[in-house]
């Protein structure tokens, strides 16, 4: 009787953790679920990043969690550039060149391993000195790492070799394809505010983005200037040598621009043969150095001297500076009157010989 009745508690125990366990696996699948949910309902980029860097991490407990993606043509950089969103603040980082598949087991599982890892170094840019063990997941799209998810834990048994990660593997799959797909969302949305010939924003992102600017400006006092480029005698250069070899002039006029300017710099193609440039948090002095340099790359481009084009490839700048305290007006009269001034000094520009660049006061 005694044996029948240990026995049996010893079958109401283990019966009992049979069930304990199955509602914790459960509940860990409906986390998870929920997580995924989470994940595919991202609206675009920017709410995708925050909800793996700040949901997933509090829902599982984690010390650490960030998103490395590959970005070698800095093509995903400028997407968020032209979002102003700053990635370290949503724990986003990216690698310049194409992950190495050897640092994944069988090429596609998680690498798991402790924090003194050395293959760490090239997934995050710094680990918690409390951190203990880490997870690298791979996100695979056609056969190619796009990028990686990154856990640390502080607990050592977390991810060791030989623990179970079904979960996390179907997770870093649905991720895979939300980033693929946030990052397509976003090229999409852009698509309507870049100009399709030069690859620069077209004149809508830019009035939108300059009252933007000109608001920063009232409140927190930044600086902020405006300047217009216009290719001189361009209309010479359609007429005899034909459209499409202007175009290539544009091309290269718009490059040559952007390779003068920081990542931070507004650039547009604001119709025609004129860009539009906004610079901020630069004096003026800072500001003509780098229109002037501009000017000169373009002048002194050797590619122009091929193309066989009846006169040099030469630019007029007007570049104008929003003082601290404009004339108190609306957001929409600020932008008019700063770009009637900036128009003006590239009048004069012209006006003086072509070729040069003239500043003049708001």
């Amino acid at each position: 009787m005694s044996d029948n009745l240990q026995d049996s508690q010893h079958l109401r125990k283990t019966l009992r953790a049979y069930v304990s366990n199955a509602q914790h696996n459960a509940e860990k699948l409906q986390r998870f679920h929920d997580q995924e949910l989470q994940f595919i309902t991202a609206n675009g980029l920017n709410e995708l990043t925050r909800s793996i860097h700040i949901d997933y991490k509090n829902n599982f407990q984690l010390d650490h969690v960030s998103l490395s993606l590959v970005d070698e043509d800095f093509e995903i950089r400028h997407i968020l550039n032209s979002m102003q969103i700053d990635s370290t603040q949503i724990g986003l980082a990216f690698s310049d060149t194409a992950i190495d598949n050897s640092l994944f087991p069988e090429g596609i599982r998680p690498l798991l391993c402790n924090s003194k890892n050395k293959d760490l170094c090239s997934f995050f840019n710094e680990i918690p000195a409390n951190i203990s063990s880490v997870a690298i997941l791979p996100l695979i799209r056609g056969n190619t790492i796009i990028g990686t998810l990154n856990i640390a834990t502080s607990d050592e048994t977390r991810f060791i070799q030989g623990v179970a990660t079904d979960f996390i593997e179907h997770l870093a799959t649905i991720l895979a394809v939300c980033v693929e797909n946030a990052i397509n969302h976003e090229k999409v949305r852009l698509l309507g505010l870049i100009d399709p010939l030069t690859g620069v924003h077209n004149r809508r992102y830019f009035e939108q983005r300059l009252h933007e600017e000109i608001d920063s400006h009232l409140r927190q006092g930044n600086d902020l200037a405006f300047l217009i480029i216009d290719l001189d005698y361009f209309k010479a250069i359609n007429d005899s040598c034909g459209h499409p070899v202007g175009d290539v002039v544009l091309q290269e006029v718009s490059t040559l621009i952007r390779m003068r300017l920081r990542l931070s710099d507004i650039l547009a193609r604001f119709g025609g043969e004129e860009f539009v440039i906004l610079i901020s948090d630069s004096d003026k002095q800072t500001v003509y150095d780098i229109a002037e340099r501009i000017r000169s790359s373009i002048t002194e481009n050797p590619e122009f001297c091929k193309m066989g084009l009846p006169n040099p490839v030469t630019v007029s700048i007007g570049m104008c500076m929003l003082p601290d305290d404009p004339v108190q007006n609306s957001i929409k009269k600020i932008a008019a009157q700063l770009l009637i001034r900036a128009d003006e000094a590239l009048y004069q520009s012209k006006q003086q010989g072509r070729n040069q660049t003239t500043c003049i006061n708001y």
